[in-house]
């Protein structure tokens, strides 16, 4: 009497369907060629790039360029006389604003051509006078404020909030990244679980063969057509399994390595390991520890700060201004001569103060009484969102702390399918046992091998959007 042979449970099971290819990816590589390649993450890591690029320009103290040119023709007619007057004026210059001062300086040079012509008439009799002038001056300005805005105090704020902006889209770009490189993760999960089913079934019609191939020598004469038919219709029944598993890990497969455009992922086993426990040191008491640490709270945090800049930055248009005004200008003066007129023969001295108050304020008071509104829908916005963290965690500690122990019962489970599988195989070689009592055997152990296949598919999925939740994946753009 021949004895059959079966593969044992755990080596098929750490083994892929894909297990004749030679090769295997991992999800670090996966991650790695989409990192490198996939136009949407591309798009993602420019997003914190424009608001550096704002910030750069605000803070910026450049020097700015100007230049003003006019032409002004008059005529004046009287009774007996007559005025024309033609006056050119160019003036240019350069500015320069402080933001972290709140002062500005200004330098320019102007130049200015006046030409007259006069004419007189007496007794029938007509004169005319001409005269040229030429005007030239160099003038240096100073704009320091002294109340409301005084050592930059307010101007600073545009700064600080601009750094809020751009340290906010850093953030927002850190979990956008991260979201979609969990998302490619899950996808993995998905595409190991479809490996594993199509290993297990594939498997269970390995077996089913065997046993087809084998039955003349588990039966009688008069039994062996009957037993021929049952192992030939279980057969059948395993290769549909097998085929359907087959098909469902190809369609996986062909849509992630076109989605990705990794042709790897179609011609390679995944490697990973479905059924590794995970260490969870975490509790309940300790969730809200982890939700104030994590990337979403501190953006809030930022959100709350520029609120209330945003409100202060009103109060500080709403009050009364007032700033001390410095000049000095040297200017010369000549008539019929231009280059006479850099001589240079006069200085003033100027010194003023601005002042401005804002009279109503409706406008001031009506933006002031927005930002509270704003701040009381803030408020519930993160108040909510942190009980959605809350609630989400504590439900994902529970699901993985129950699916642990589902892992280990069904594991138990497999076990012992395999152990009854092989007591059943000895029975039929003996003769001791119908083969439809086998046949229930064998599809026992494959229920209880998908079944673990499941179970571990949800406790590494809740384990992976722990980690997603709660920051513990790397996001961490490639060097």
């Amino acid at each position: 009497m021949k004895t059959i042979r079966w593969s044992t449970l755990f080596g098929a099971m750490l083994l892929p369907a894909t297990s004749a290819l030679a090769q295997s990816v991992t999800l670090e590589e996966l991650l790695e060629h989409i990192t490198k390649t996939s136009p949407e993450l591309q798009s993602i890591e420019l997003g914190p790039k424009f608001a550096e690029l704002d910030y750069t320009a605000a803070v910026a103290e450049d020097w700015n360029l100007f230049s003003h040119s006019q032409f002004n023709n008059s005529h004046y007619q009287r009774s007996d006389t007559s005025d024309n007057w033609r006056t050119s004026n160019t003036e240019f210059g350069v500015w320069k604003f402080s933001p972290t001062t709140g002062v500005r300086l200004t330098t320019s040079y102007q130049y200015q051509r006046q030409a007259s012509t006069w004419y007189h008439s007496e007794n029938s009799k007509l004169t005319m006078d001409r005269n040229t002038y030429y005007n030239s001056n160099t003038r240096v300005s100073v704009n320091v404020p002294v109340w409301n805005n005084a050592f930059g105090y307010a101007s600073r704020r545009s700064l600080e909030q601009r750094e809020i902006n751009l340290n906010a889209d850093r953030l927002r770009y850190q979990e956008t990244r991260k979201s979609f490189l969990a998302g490619v993760s899950h996808q993995f999960i998905t595409l190991c679980v479809a490996a594993q089913r199509a290993a297990s079934t594939q498997n269970a019609y390995q077996r089913a063969a065997d046993l087809a191939k084998n039955v003349e020598s588990r039966a009688e004469a008069n039994n062996r057509a009957r037993y021929a038919q049952h192992a030939a219709r279980f057969e059948r029944e395993m290769a549909a399994q097998s085929a359907n598993a087959r098909a469902a890990l190809e369609s996986t497969q062909v849509g992630m390595s076109t989605y990705y455009e990794y042709q790897r992922l179609r011609t390679d086993a995944p490697e990973c390991d479905l059924f590794r426990a995970r260490t969870l040191t975490a509790s309940n008491a300790e969730v809200d520890t982890l939700i104030e640490a994590t990337r979403r709270m501190q953006g809030l945090a930022l959100d709350e700060h520029a609120l209330q800049l945003s409100k202060e930055m009103v109060y500080d248009d709403a009050n009364p201004r007032l700033d001390l005004q410095l000049n000095y200008e040297i200017s010369g003066q000549d008539n019929d001569n231009f280059r006479r007129s850099f001589d240079r023969d006069s200085r003033n001295y100027n010194v003023a103060l601005a002042f401005n108050y804002p009279l109503g304020n409706t406008r001031a008071r009506s933006s002031i009484d927005r930002v509270d509104l704003l701040r009381i829908t803030f408020d519930n916005h993160r108040r909510e969102t942190k009980l959605q963290m809350q609630r989400t965690l504590r439900t994902l500690l529970v699901a993985l702390r129950e699916g642990e122990h589902i892992m280990a019962t069904q594991k138990q489970r497999v076990e012992s399918a395999r152990s009854a599988r092989e007591q059943d195989m000895r029975a039929l070689a003996e003769g001791h046992l119908e083969i439809g009592l086998f046949e229930d055997s064998l599809r026992d152990e494959l229920d209880a091998e998908l079944a673990l296949t499941n179970s571990a598919a949800s406790y590494q999925t809740d384990y992976l959007s722990f980690q997603e939740i709660t920051d513990q994946l790397s996001v961490a753009p490639p060097h």
